[in-house]
């Protein structure tokens, strides 16, 4: 059994981490799976397009690492696509951005206009994943009597001649 491909971990954390179901290459081939919030390489009004989507979130996760100054572990970078994607599914729809929304007598408020859930865990993992990458630099001690060169010393005193002034 070989190993699982970037693409496929990915379709795996949007089905994990995200409401969003997708339909794989193989499903596309087939013609299965057609009912999936995410087509593997077509799109419909209420349906996105894995394949753009994803060519989207690469380009988008590496301009943010490079803006942040950040690395994340491969296995971060997928769940990193999985949110931008799951945020593209969000803005596909024009109402993605409404104060409060409702239906069957349900309402949902945000709290911030304009900022989808996906997008605030995208964030969040990145900012995360800021603060495990910064260190905080050791300043070490010197000990100015073994490490300098007796002609730069000010004074050249012996430890035994200060004892024995006492």
């Amino acid at each position: 059994m070989t190993a699982p491909t970037e693409e496929e971990n990915v379709i795996a954390a949007i089905e994990a981490f995200t409401p969003l179901s997708v339909q794989t290459s193989a499903q596309a081939t087939a013609v299965t799976n057609t009912k999936a919030r995410l087509l593997y390489a077509t799109a419909a009004r209420t349906q996105g397009n894995f394949s753009l989507f994803y060519a989207q979130a690469q380009r988008d996760l590496a301009r943010d690492l490079v803006k942040r100054n950040i690395s994340l572990p491969d296995e971060d970078k997928i769940l990193a696509y999985a949110y931008l994607i799951w945020n593209y599914g969000i803005k596909k729809f024009p109402d993605w951005e409404a104060k409060s929304v409702s239906s069957g007598g349900e309402s949902v408020s945000r709290d911030k206009a304009g900022m989808t859930s996906a997008m605030a865990a995208y964030t969040e993992l990145l900012k995360g994943s800021k603060k495990a990458n910064q260190s905080v630099p050791v300043i070490g001690t010197m000990d100015d009597y073994a490490n300098y060169d007796e002609r730069l010393k000010p004074a050249n005193i012996e430890q035994e001649q200060l004892a024995g002034d006492e």
